[in-house]
């Protein structure tokens, strides 16, 4: 029984019933064994999209709403006509030079080959003399001598280049203008899907939270009641180099601290202590300090990621820690912002401290396929990640729905990173995905392992306890780094007074805890 060619379907009007209950209605444009290629699309929710894909798996019903015009179905029977006289052309220039087609009676009255009596004639020795006396190789330099093993190796053998593309690659590079080709059926199961905006009656987040039980919401409530309420020590991490318990703190109090060291002390330095204080504790503590960081060393420099989502208190740290890890050439960093054009124009601080970036040999990237063709030309791996996506003060949620695909991507390829090489992943505040009140994923997806937490302004959250799960090191997996608050700002407030008497950044300016 022979099917319909799918593409006779294309330009249909039709309605389809997802198994999550979503109508969606649009034209069929493409049809493949792994789902359909919708254009015009309307969402149930009033939401629309110029092009959007869908897997054959998640369909749970189909209703055709309308046939295309005549002239539309015209233009489809030219196009098959077409297509089938190409394939028959191309079996008959195939079917030509096949021996299928010769003459039998021709093939039997064919002498058979005697291959005995042109065995005879072939003369071994005499062709073994020949070739000896036309060779005129020299014996160093026949294969068998390339084969012998060295008794040593050369200096610069099974040794990375220190010279790479590195110098070369530009401090900014830009996507925006090209253009990708999509036409591969394997585009179903890609997370780079080109089709843009995605509305939020497909994003899966508006999905799953449309679909929560009440006794799922009502379980998470009371596991978060259950938190709170717990022994207030659980509010606390010992120091113990002290024996002092360091209080942990609120995003609240971490907005008043700032609010008092900006208007009664006049302090606007708090992004430039932070990052010269974490940079150091970088180069020393993971780098190993001058041993590896130093100009004789003929290894390629050690490479830094840092990723930024939007100007925030956590990004304006970020680009300014990168500013100071590039500023000595030993260090590489690459700062992965997808939106870095857009806000640039919009906050002189963020262009600032990009400008002094650029100058000290960063490069700045926007996107996750720019980043993978500037790793390919480089011959130092990535060791470090800093993950200042989110912070403290930040939702992912509050982005519209092409930043979100942008951080999905990025956190899928970091979480893909982590998993398959040695590179550490070092979060600001938090993973990027997690909730800062209550420590639980609130993000479609979430970094699922770090190696440390580095506490922007100087305490821990009340959630770390709650992700000591995403955390793979057992000790010093806590950084508390002075970023210049002076002590009498937590006199200035009675809920503030509990970090006045904790001795912290007395012998540097970081402090590493374990939780």
């Amino acid at each position: 029984m022979s099917t319909a060619d799918p593409q006779l379907f294309v330009g249909y009007g039709i309605q389809l019933e997802l198994k999550d209950g979503k109508i969606i209605q649009g034209k069929i444009n493409k049809i493949t064994q792994k789902g359909l290629t919708l254009n015009d699309v309307k969402f149930n929710d009033g939401g629309r999209s110029n092009v959007f894909k869908i897997r054959a798996s998640r369909l749970k019903d189909l209703k055709v709403l309308s046939l295309p015009s005549k002239k539309q179905q015209q233009q489809q029977q030219q196009q098959q006509q077409q297509q089938q006289q190409q394939q028959q052309q191309q079996q008959q220039q195939q079917s030509r030079g096949d021996w299928m087609d010769d003459d039998v009676t021709k093939i039997k009255n064919q002498q058979d080959f005697d291959f005995q009596s042109n065995l005879n004639m072939f003369d071994k020795k005499q062709i073994f003399d020949q070739l000896k006396q036309n060779d005129n190789i020299e014996s160093s330099k026949r294969l068998v001598s390339h084969n012998v093993n060295k008794q040593d190796f050369d200096h610069d053998e099974y040794v990375l280049s220190k010279h790479d593309e590195w110098n070369k690659i530009s401090s900014e590079q830009d996507d925006d203008n090209e253009v990708d080709d999509d036409d591969d059926d394997e585009d179903y199961d890609d997370d780079d899907d080109e089709y843009l905006p995605i509305t939020k009656s497909i994003n899966i987040t508006h999905l799953l939270n449309s679909s929560t039980t009440n006794d799922e919401s009502l379980s998470k409530l009371q596991q978060l009641i259950i938190n709170e309420t717990n022994s207030s020590s659980h509010h606390f991490i010992k120091n113990p180099r002290t024996d002092q318990m360091v209080p942990m703190i609120t995003p609240i109090e971490i907005l008043e601290i700032e609010r008092i060291t900006n208007d009664s002390f006049q302090i606007t330095t708090l992004n430039e202590i932070f990052a010269m204080n974490l940079s150091y504790l970088i180069k020393y503590k993971f780098f190993g300090g001058w041993k590896r960081l130093n100009s004789q060393n003929n290894n390629p420099e050690p490479l830094i990621l840092i990723t930024i989502s939007e100007f925030n208190r956590s990004g304006l740290r970020a680009i300014t820690l990168a500013r100071f890890l590039s500023q000595l050439n030993q260090i590489r960093v690459i700062v992965l912002f997808p939106n870095y054009k857009k806000t640039v124009t919009v906050n002189k601080e963020f262009n600032l401290q990009f400008e002094i970036f650029k100058k000290c040999g960063g490069k700045v990237i926007n996107s996750i396929k720019n980043l993978n063709a500037t790793l390919s030309k480089l011959n130092s791996p990535i060791e470090l990640i800093i993950d200042a996506i989110q912070g403290f003060d930040f939702n992912l949620n509050d982005l519209d729905d092409a930043n979100q695909y942008k951080i999905i991507e990025i956190i899928n390829w970091m979480n893909n990173k982590t998993k398959h090489t040695a590179a550490k992943i070092w979060s600001f505040d938090l993973p990027s995905g997690h909730d800062s009140s209550t420590g639980y994923k609130n993000f479609e997806e979430a970094i699922t392992k770090i190696d440390k937490i580095v506490c922007t302004y100087s305490w821990p959250l009340t959630c770390t306890n709650i992700l000591r799960q995403t955390i793979t090191s057992d000790k010093d997996n806590v950084i508390l780094i002075d970023c210049g608050i002076p002590k009498n700002v937590y006199l200035e407030k009675n809920s503030l007074r509990k970090f006045y008497n904790i001795d912290t950044f007395v012998e540097s300016g970081a402090i590493e805890l374990t939780i």
